[in-house]
């Protein structure tokens, strides 16, 4: 598996993962957290479109 290169930044990024796979949002996600950026995961898109209301991630 590749590398994921570390960004530094004085912006707090979120990034939002929306996949129905449990594996790959987990291991997605997880990778992103170590990577510095601030994660929020979501299993389906309903679940996303219900979740801005509350999260708004910018990515």
């Amino acid at each position: 598996m590749g590398s994921i290169e570390t960004v530094q930044t004085s912006k707090n990024i979120e990034i939002a993962v929306v996949d129905d796979d449990p594996l790959f949002r987990e291991t997605l996600s997880e990778n992103l957290k170590e990577a510095g950026y601030s994660v929020e995961m979501f299993e389906a898109g309903a679940s996303f479109l219900t979740g801005l209301a509350t999260v708004a991630p910018p990515i």
